[in-house]
C-alpha cells in the first residue's frame, strides 16, 4: 500500500465502512486542504527557497500509476494539469506534497472549492499559469480574458494538459511566457510519445531546469 502521509491515512481509515454520502461529506473538506489550498496558503506571501524541485503531470483519468507515483516521491510540490478524473489521486499526491490542480474537461467540481479551471501560484519564487486545454492557456496570455489583470506580472512558466502529448515551448513559441509545458499524460500517452510527467527545478527563484520523465 502507498504510503499516503499521516493525514491522507488517516482519512482513509476514518472512511473505511463509512456509506457513500458520508465518504464525499467528509472527502470535500480534505480535498481542498490536499488540493490548491496547501499551495495557496505556503506560497501567496511569495516566499523563496534555495533549491526545490516541481513535478507536473496530467491527464490520470482516474488512475495514478506505480512508476508515476513513484517519480513524484521526492518532489517539493506537485502540480496536475487536470483530468484527474478521481478523489483519490489528489489524497496520493496530497501525501507527497502540497498539490495544486485545475479541472480538466472530464473532472467534476468534487475536490474542494479551491481547485478551479485555473490556477497561478507562485512556487519557490516563479510564476505559474495552469490550466487544462492550450486553448485556455493562449486566452489567458493574450489578454483574451480576466484572469491576468493590466499590470499583472506575466506568468514565467505556463502549464496545460488535455493534449496527451508532452511539449516545452521557449522564447516566441512560449511569448509573453518564459516557457509553456505540457507534461503528456501519466496512462493515456497520444502522438506516439510513451507514457511520461515533467519535473521543474527551481533555484534561488529562477527556473534551473525542466525535464521529461518517461516511464515505463
Amino acid at each position: 500500500m502507498r504510503h499516503l502521509g499521516f493525514q491522507a491515512s488517516l482519512c482513509v481509515a476514518l472512511l473505511r465502512g463509512s456509506s457513500p454520502s458520508s465518504q464525499s461529506a467528509r472527502l470535500k473538506p480534505l480535498l481542498a486542504d490536499l488540493g490548491a489550498n496547501r499551495v495557496s496558503s505556503v506560497l501567496k506571501e511569495g516566499g523563496c527557497v534555495s533549491q526545490l524541485l516541481v513535478g507536473v503531470l496530467s491527464d490520470t483519468h482516474g488512475r495514478l500509476p506505480e512508476d508515476a507515483y513513484a517519480e513524484l516521491a521526492d518532489c517539493d510540490f506537485i502540480i496536475h494539469a487536470g483530468d484527474i478524473c478521481g478523489q483519490g489521486i489528489m489524497l496520493e499526491l496530497g501525501g507527497l506534497a502540497p498539490v495544486c490542480a485545475v479541472l480538466g474537461n472530464n473532472d467534476y467540481p468534487e475536490y474542494g472549492e479551491s481547485v478551479g479551471t485555473v490556477a497561478t501560484p507562485r512556487i519557490g519564487g516563479v510564476r505559474f499559469l495552469v490550466t487544462h486545454t492550450p486553448t485556455d492557456l493562449r486566452a489567458i496570455l493574450s489578454g483574451r480574458t480576466n484572469v491576468l489583470k493590466p499590470g499583472d506580472p506575466v506568468p514565467q512558466v505556463a502549464i496545460h494538459g488535455h493534449t496527451h502529448v508532452p511539449e516545452l515551448l521557449r522564447g516566441s513559441a512560449a511569448s509573453p511566457a518564459d516557457v509553456v509545458l505540457c507534461p503528456g499524460s501519466v496512462t493515456r500517452p497520444r502522438g506516439g510519445s510513451k507514457r511520461q510527467l515533467a519535473k521543474i527545478a527551481i533555484e534561488n527563484g529562477a527556473v534551473r531546469e525542466i525535464r521529461f520523465v518517461e516511464l515505463e
